[in-house]
């Protein structure tokens, strides 16, 4: 299942994550995440909607932030693998065209 066509869900699906990783994602529509297919999913949605990302290097940071919040949740870090996902959903909102996420 794709969760993220758009900026908005992008952004949606960054505050799901941070929610329920590493190890909590209730079951949606008969297909349960785990964490390695939710940060997949984050990497591909943010391909997705990366035209919409004003520039290469708000495009790289928040690909930077993603992969250290992954990281963060492998090592058992969850509290700095949520802020950093948090922080990579806050520049998003930053660097987004405004019409593309209200």
């Amino acid at each position: 299942m794709q969760w993220c066509h758009s900026v908005r869900d992008l952004i949606d699906f960054m505050a799901y994550v941070s929610i329920y990783a590493p190890n909590e994602f209730p079951d949606e529509d008969g297909e349960t995440l785990d964490l390695a297919g939710a940060f997949s999913e984050l990497q591909q949605g943010l391909k997705t909607v990366a035209i919409e990302v004003n520039g290469p290097n708000l495009l790289k940071k928040i690909e930077a932030l993603l992969s250290a919040s992954h990281s963060k949740y492998l090592t058992g870090d969850v509290s700095e693998g949520a802020r950093l996902l948090i922080e990579a959903e806050y520049a998003l909102r930053g660097g987004a065209f405004s019409d593309s996420v209200d």
